[in-house]
C-alpha cells in the first residue's frame, strides 16, 4: 500500500468508527431493552443480541487499542514512531490528551465486558458505563477548542448530541427484532414496546436533530455555513443522510404503522425500511468519522 492510504492520517477515522459505533449502539439498544422491555422479552432481546455484543466489543477494542499508536504515528515521525512510548506519555500530558487517561482504559473494560457477555444484573451497569463513555467525547474535538463559556455550552450540547444519537441509531435493532417474529409468548410484550418507544423515540431524534444544528453553527458560524470546504461537504452529505433517515422514521410512524392491521405488506415494508434507516444511521457515523478530524474553515 502506498501514497495517502498509507498514512496515519488517512487511518484515523477509521479509529474513530471503531471506538464511536459500538458505544452508540450499546447504549442505544440497552436503553430499549432494559426501560421499555417487559422482563421476559428483555431477556429475550438480551440474549438475541449476545453475539453481535461480542463483534461490538471487539470493534471497541480494536479502536481502544489503535488510538495511542496512532496519535502517535500523527504527531511523530509516521508509523516508525506509532510504539514510540516517550511519546504516548507526551500526549497524554496534554490537554487534548487528558482525557484519554481515563476515556481508554474504561472503553478496554467495556471491550472485555462485551466479549465476555454482561450478566443479567450487570447490564444496567454496562448501560451507565457506556453511556458515560460516549458522553465523555465531548471533552475532545470541535467542542473543546471553543473557548470560554460557550465552550461549555458547546460541550454539553455534544453530549447530548451524542446520547441522542445512540439512543436513535442503537434502539433501531432492537425495534426490528420486535417487528419480526419474536416468540409467540412475547409478541404482546413486543407490540407494548413499540407502542412505548413512539414517544421517548420521536423525542430522541428530535434532540439528536437539534443538537447536531447546534453543533454545526458553533462549529462554523453563520457565514461558514455557506463555505464550501471538504469538512463542510462531507457535513452536507451527512446531512442528507439524516434528512433521510427522518423521512423514513416519519413514514415508518404515519403510513406504514397504521396499516399494519390490513395485511403482511406493511409490516414487511416496515422491516425493510427499519434495516435501511439502520443502514443509513451506520452511514452517517461513517462520514461524522471521516469530517471530524478536518480543519472546519479550509
Amino acid at each position: 500500500m502506498d501514497g495517502t492510504l498509507a498514512t496515519p492520517d488517512a487511518w484515523r477515522p477509521l479509529a474513530r468508527i471503531l471506538f464511536l459505533l459500538p458505544l452508540l449502539l450499546t447504549w442505544g439498544y440497552l436503553a430499549l431493552a432494559l426501560w421499555l422491555g417487559r422482563p421476559a422479552l428483555r431477556l429475550w432481546l438480551l440474549e438475541r443480541a449476545r453475539s453481535t455484543a461480542r463483534l461490538l466489543g471487539a470493534l471497541l477494542l480494536l479502536g481502544v487499542l489503535s488510538l495511542l499508536p496512532l496519535q502517535a504515528a500523527l504527531v511523530g515521525d509516521g508509523w516508525a514512531d506509532a510504539f514510540n512510548l516517550p511519546l504516548w506519555q507526551l500526549y497524554l500530558g496534554t490537554a487534548a490528551g487528558h482525557g484519554w487517561r481515563w476515556q481508554l482504559p474504561l472503553g478496554l473494560l467495556l471491550a472485555l465486558w462485551l466479549l465476555v457477555g454482561p450478566g443479567v444484573r450487570s447490564n444496567h451497569w454496562l448501560w451507565g458505563f457506556s453511556g458515560l463513555l460516549l458522553a465523555s467525547l465531548a471533552l475532545g474535538g470541535h467542542a473543546a477548542a471553543t473557548a470560554g463559556w460557550l465552550g461549555g455550552v458547546h460541550q454539553l450540547n455534544q453530549a447530548l448530541h451524542l446520547l441522542t444519537t445512540g439512543l436513535w441509531l442503537g434502539s433501531l435493532p432492537g425495534v426490528l427484532l420486535c417487528l419480526g417474529r419474536p416468540p409467540a409468548n412475547l409478541r404482546d410484550d413486543a407490540q407494548q414496546l413499540l407502542r412505548s418507544y413512539s414517544l421517548p423515540g420521536q423525542i430522541s431524534v428530535a434532540l439528536a436533530l437539534l443538537s447536531g444544528a447546534f453543533n454545526s453553527l458553533l462549529i462554523l458560524g453563520p457565514d461558514g455555513l455557506l463555505r464550501l470546504t471538504p469538512y463542510s461537504a462531507l457535513l452536507l452529505a451527512k446531512v442528507l443522510v439524516v434528512v433521510t433517515m427522518v423521512a423514513l422514521a416519519l413514514a415508518n410512524r404515519y403510513l406504514l404503522v397504521p396499516r399494519l392491521g390490513r395485511g403482511p405488506r406493511a409490516g414487511q415494508l416496515l422491516r425493510q425500511a427499519t434495516a435501511v434507516e439502520i443502514a443509513l444511521g451506520v452511514a452517517a457515523v461513517v462520514l461524522v468519522a471521516a469530517f471530524s478530524g478536518l480543519d472546519p474553515y479550509s
